[in-house]
């Protein structure tokens, strides 16, 4: 065994096939001071020979890692002089800790996203992304955004979007808060009394019949209206008011069989 200092302060010996440099008194202290020298950490590469491991860079004035770092469970990887941010694994979950101030997210290279996988099934899938070519957060096609007790969801499949909610739900839209159209050329709002459809021409496409409720009549200027009350068709109009059937049309009865009909000057 070497031997250093008054009282064997520190040393360096081999014992049952193993080399150890100790220290009893202070602090350990490696020092170089050849300038933009290095100090470095070689081990045996697995193949007999030697290879480097880490070093410490006096020209780079950094420490540089050539083999991976292992951490055991539940030991953290801590960041800041104050561990303000810290990672680990507890042997079932990995978790991201940010302790002081904000927490940023950021990819730096031109016109690249930020990336989120998860294993679906066995195969890696992507999920969504922020897409750094259009400033955009793009959920992948046929992916959800999920929302409540994950019974409400919102996903695309590249041409539509659809919304679903769970059993006996609503798309809930607040008062005077309308869906518009076109550029706000159309527009659907509602008060929370009175629903309002505003456009230029409102063209109604269905391929079976519009259903209104018994006692529920369409209206028209605020005066006139149709409503049936589940027997008869009534039709009202305004004070002094007329029902205006256009030159040659008719009204028909029995198939067809009897007809009334103007043609601006006689009725027959």
């Amino acid at each position: 065994a070497l031997y250093v200092g008054n009282s064997s302060d520190a040393g360096f010996y081999h014992s049952s096939g193993q080399n150890y440099i100790e220290n009893n008194t202070g602090n350990l202290t490696l020092v170089q001071n050849t300038d933009d020298g290095d100090i470095i950490f070689q081990s045996d590469d697995g193949s007999g020979g030697t290879t480097e491991y880490f070093r410490l860079d006096g020209g780079e004035v950094g420490s540089y890692f050539s083999k991976n770092i292992h951490l055991s469970d539940s030991v953290q990887f801590r960041v800041g002089s104050g561990n303000d941010f810290y990672m680990l694994h507890d042997g079932s979950d990995t978790y991201s800790s940010n302790e002081t101030g904000n927490l940023y997210i950021q990819n730096s290279a031109n016109d690249k996203d930020i990336i989120f996988k998860v294993n679906d099934g066995g195969s890696s899938t992507e999920v969504a992304r922020f897409d750094g070519d259009v400033s955009a957060f793009k959920v992948a096609s046929g992916k959800k955004i999920m929302l409540g007790a994950a019974e409400e969801s919102i996903s695309g499949d590249g041409t539509d979007i659809t919304f679903a909610v769970g059993s006996s739900g609503d798309i809930n839209i607040p008062a005077d808060i309308g869906l518009t159209f076109g550029d706000d050329g159309e527009k659907i709002e509602g008060d929370g009394t009175d629903l309002t459809i505003a456009g230029n021409n409102i063209n109604l496409t269905a391929v079976a019949d519009v259903n209104i409720p018994s006692g529920v009549g369409l209206t028209v200027a605020t005066a006139e209206k149709i409503e049936s009350d589940g027997t008869d068709l009534s039709i009202t109009v305004g004070s002094n008011g007329d029902i205006n059937i256009p030159a040659n049309i008719g009204l028909t009865f029995g198939d067809d069989g009897e007809k009334i009909e103007g043609d601006g000057t006689d009725l027959t």
